[in-house]
């Protein structure tokens, strides 16, 4: 088993229709923050894991023979300073039918917790913004573009709304950076929570705001628009003073 503990990734081996630890290399023991795994169950050694639905994958393998692949899969495991944390590997668990002990399972694999989180805040920036998490001006084009389309087919009614602040240099100057991010954030809070779970509401750029109306929300559409605007002019605390922040509309509807 000395190879092993050399493999690149983490390494372990398990025997025995009980799945019993053979072997864990040193990155395999480090990843499931335990050292004591070697002559225990893996139920009985990693309880969490199994629980996660990794056991009865396992045990398939080993009953089938039959290699199983696993990319990115998520799994919250335990870490040698106390807690659990969220983690993304891949691993192959390659059957061994003739290993001594009633077969067993070789299993090979990496963490790809950096890559896997990377490449989502990548994919979630080029359609969100960062900030307040809304959809960005591509993502409300892409989905203005897809139901203009559903309409025409459908004649059913659309309204786009734009919300600029008014003079919101001024509070920012006012507030500071990070307290004109706060407001910023709780805008984006209001306009969603006033326009509705069934609109779209999207931030343009610094001080603009977007909002997509549909169909049996259009008729409706002055008073959800009046709702956000009130929204926004609610009061916010900062540093003990209340800051009143406006906003101007303007607005389309189709057909």
């Amino acid at each position: 088993m000395e190879w092993l503990e050399h493999a690149p990734g983490f390494v372990a081996c398990l025997v025995g229709p009980d799945l019993v630890f053979a072997h864990a290399n040193d990155a395999y023991k480090r990843l499931v923050g335990r050292e004591d795994l070697v002559g225990l169950p893996f139920d009985v050694a990693l309880p969490d894991v199994a629980a996660q639905g990794v056991l009865p994958l396992l045990k398939s393998a080993l009953a089938t023979g039959e290699r199983l692949i696993q990319s990115a899969r998520p799994v919250r495991l335990a870490s040698f300073g106390g807690g659990t944390q969220l983690r993304y590997v891949d691993f192959v668990a390659q059957p061994i039918p003739h290993l001594e002990g009633g077969g067993g399972l070789l299993i090979l694999g990496s963490d790809v917790t950096m890559e896997t989180v990377s490449q989502r805040d990548l994919q979630f920036s080029l359609t969100h913004d960062v900030l307040t998490g809304l959809p960005n001006h591509a993502l409300f084009r892409d989905r203005l573009e897809h139901m203009l389309r559903r309409a025409a087919r459908a004649q059913r009614p659309l309204q786009v709304a734009a919300l600029q602040l008014d003079l919101f240099k001024r509070v920012n100057a006012l507030v500071g950076h990070e307290g004109g991010e706060r407001i910023l954030r709780e805008i984006a809070a209001r306009i969603e929570r006033a326009a509705g779970p069934d609109a779209t509401v999207a931030r343009d750029s610094g001080d603009k705001f977007l909002l997509l109306l549909e169909g049996d929300l259009q008729p409706n559409a002055a008073a959800r628009i009046q709702d956000v605007v009130r929204a926004v002019a609610e009061p916010f605390e900062h540093a003990e003073h209340a800051i009143y922040v406006t906003c101007c509309v303007g607005g389309a509807a189709f057909p």
